[in-house]
């Protein structure tokens, strides 16, 4: 998935997913593993 969003360690990415949403895992985790930051709202 990240050879097409190519997400680095300088990128910011947020998350709008519920938690209890599977899509939400990799919108969380693949950035983090990437050591990008990642923000998190419920309110978009």
């Amino acid at each position: 998935m990240n050879q097409i969003l190519k997400i680095t360690a300088s990128s910011n990415c947020m998350n709008t997913s519920p938690f209890y949403f599977d899509v939400s895992i990799a919108d969380t985790f693949l950035p983090l593993s990437a050591g990008a930051s990642v923000y998190i709202t419920d309110n978009f």
